[in-house]
């Protein structure tokens, strides 16, 4: 790390009063991966009172879980503040459950499938092939698969400083570039269909514009280059994930932790 001393007049005591090291800022690559919950949020888009149709989809979709992997580079300027953008991959998962009635209709061979009495009024067994009907509900779980690409753009301000630990505040906007979806999906008249590459933009919104996160972050340095960190984080995301023109509003914020990696060149 490269110092600026002034020049010294060591005849003049007073000349080392202006002695100051300056410290200079620094390049910097971040590689992480998020852990995080989604937290759905569904609503009607205004003047629709469709409410069986949202509780519907409050019912059978469910949130289950979105990781993330990503890399940032940036600079870090001396007094502590640093700004970094990159790219990140985005993976959500999200389940769809009913229960389903099932009707099956078994025929079986039966040697006293019916009966008749003879002349002595005895009875008289005659086999024949009879159907048996039996009725019962089971659970249909799938899995529904979201897949993000996106571009974020972080600002930190380092909080607390050790020689080897520190405490930042991160604030982040992140910029989807592309979003895809994969599964079950509700069409506003309550009926059952899948998504895919196909019909995907008939439905879904393709990006969902710009998302906002803050996170803590806590990191440990091993020597003057590598440093690792953990951070929790919200990330909030005010866009549906459907068309302007469906019926519902479905959002999604996250809840999560991020560790990542730094070296500091």
């Amino acid at each position: 790390m490269s110092q600026q001393i002034p020049f010294l007049d060591f005849k003049n005591k007073d000349s080392w009063s202006k002695c100051e090291v300056k410290i200079p800022g620094h390049f910097f690559l971040d590689l992480y991966g998020i852990a995080a919950l989604p937290i759905d949020k569904i609503e009607l888009q205004p003047g629709n009172d469709q409410f069986a149709y949202r509780d519907l989809w409050d019912q059978r979709f469910d949130p289950v879980s979105s990781w993330h992997g990503g890399f940032q580079a940036g600079y870090q300027f001396p007094w502590g503040l640093s700004i970094s953008t990159g790219f990140e991959y985005q993976n959500l998962i999200t389940k769809y459950e009913d229960d389903q009635s099932i009707t099956e209709m078994i025929t079986v061979w039966d040697p006293m499938a019916y009966f008749y009495r003879d002349a002595n009024n005895d009875i008289v067994w005659v086999g024949d092939s009879v159907t048996a009907i039996n009725i019962y509900e089971r659970k249909i779980v799938s899995e529904n698969k979201h897949t993000l690409y996106s571009i974020p753009v972080q600002v930190s301000l380092e909080l607390y400083k050790k020689p080897n630990f520190h405490i930042a505040a991160d604030a982040s906007a992140i910029l989807n570039i592309s979003k895809n979806y994969k599964g079950q999906f509700i069409r506003s008249d309550q009926t059952l269909i899948a998504i895919d590459s196909g019909n995907h933009d008939n439905y879904m919104q393709s990006d969902i514009e710009i998302s906002y996160e803050l996170g803590l972050r806590m990191g440990y340095y091993f020597n003057d280059n590598w440093e690792a960190y953990m951070s929790p984080r919200f990330r909030y995301n005010p866009n549906s994930y459907l068309l302007d023109t469906e019926v519902l509003k479905v959002t999604r914020n996250f809840a999560g932790l991020r560790a990542g990696i730094r070296y500091h060149f």
